[in-house]
C-alpha cells in the first residue's frame, strides 16, 4: 500500500513509512503537539518542502521537535520583549502562515516567521486587553459622586492600576516592558507595601 501525506508530499509504502526510524520518531513528536494545533502543523510542515521534491522524514521530524519545544514554553521572546504563548495563539499563527502561503518565499528555512506572526498576534490582544480594562476603568463609578469606596476593595484594585500606570510610564520613556516574572514581583511588592 502506498501512502501520500496531503501536506508535505511525501510517498511511500506503509512498510517504509512506518518501519522508517525518523518517520517513527516524527509521528511520536505529533502526539506530544497540544491538541488545538495538531491539524494546522501538517499545513505548515509542508511550507518547509522543497519545489519538485517530498519533505524528508529526518526533516520533518527536526522541525516538530523544534515546535514542540516551542510550544512547550509559556511565553516566546522576540525583539527583546516577552509574549504569552498560549494554544489559541500559536493555532492562530499558523492558519495565518497557511492563509498567505502564496505571499510567502518558499521553500521556508525557519520557524522565524511564524514567531514574528505569533508575536503580533500576542501583542495585538494584550493592546485589545489593555483597552478593554482602560474603558472598564473609565465606565466605573466615580467617587466623588458615589458612596465612600470599601477600602478593602481600594486595596485590591490598587496595586493593580499602579501596575497599569507603570506600564504606561515605561512606553512613554521607550523602556522595556516588565516580564510578567516582574509584574508578579512588582505586584507583590505593592501589596505588602498596602498592608
Amino acid at each position: 500500500m502506498r501512502l501520500t501525506c496531503r501536506s508535505c508530499g511525501a510517498t511511500g509504502s506503509a512498510e517504509v513509512v512506518f518501519g522508517a526510524a525518523d518517520a517513527d520518531a516524527a509521528l511520536m513528536l505529533a502526539g506530544d503537539l497540544p491538541p488545538a494545533v495538531a491539524r494546522q502543523v501538517w499545513a505548515y510542515l509542508a511550507l518547509f518542502r522543497p519545489r519538485q521534491r517530498a519533505l524528508t522524514w529526518s526533516r520533518t521530524h527536526k522541525l516538530l521537535a523544534e515546535l514542540v519545544a516551542l510550544m512547550a514554553e509559556p511565553t516566546i521572546t522576540r525583539k527583546h520583549r516577552s509574549f504569552p504563548a498560549t494554544p489559541a495563539l500559536w493555532r492562530a499563527a499558523l492558519e495565518h502562515m497557511a492563509a498567505t502561503r502564496d505571499a510567502l518565499n518558499l521553500p521556508m528555512e525557519s520557524h522565524g516567521y511564524l514567531l514574528d506572526v505569533l508575536s503580533g498576534l500576542a501583542e495585538k490582544a494584550a493592546t485589545q486587553s489593555e483597552r478593554d480594562h482602560e474603558q472598564g476603568l473609565r465606565s466605573a463609578p466615580r467617587s466623588a459622586g458615589s458612596p465612600a469606596a470599601d477600602p478593602a476593595s481600594v486595596a485590591v484594585n490598587l496595586p493593580q492600576q499602579l501596575l497599569h500606570s507603570e506600564r504606561q510610564a515605561r512606553r512613554r520613556l521607550k523602556l522595556a516592558d516588565m516580564t510578567p516574572e516582574e509584574e508578579t514581583q512588582f505586584l507583590e511588592r505593592q501589596r505588602d507595601l498596602a498592608r
